[in-house]
């Protein structure tokens, strides 16, 4: 032990100075539950049977919104499909071969990586 330990044990008593009166835990619940205010009973209003009724009407409803969204981007990517071929070439045409040789520079590709992933055996 050290020297403040020492001092401190020989001038503050080990004794434990928070007491609970007797029978304190036994008549807690009795004194608490005495103090709580009385229940007013209220009649539940049944707006939850509406609800009940509902929610198979949601569901069904749900579902036909995600048919009709998947079946819109199936129709509107197929209509975007022969459109973007057009484009695509369209673009290609039109693109100067020094943009082309910037666009390898910049990504450090070489004739030979070109020519794997044409062939594709990269």
């Amino acid at each position: 032990m050290t020297k403040e330990e020492i001092y401190l044990n020989s001038h503050l008593s080990r004794e434990n100075h928070f007491r609970v009166p007797e029978g304190y835990f036994d008549r807690l619940t009795a004194d608490v539950m005495a103090r709580l205010p009385e229940r007013e009973t209220v009649e539940e209003s049944k707006p939850a049977a509406k609800r009940v009724f509902l929610r198979p009407l949601l569901a069904a409803a749900s579902v036909a919104c995600v048919a009709m969204i998947a079946v819109g981007v199936y129709f509107n990517r197929n209509a975007m499909s022969a459109d973007g071929e057009e484009q695509m070439a369209a673009v290609s045409t039109v693109m100067p071969d020094s943009y082309i040789d910037d666009a390898a520079d910049y990504a450090m590709i070489d004739n030979k990586d070109i020519y794997a992933c044409l062939t594709s055996d990269y």
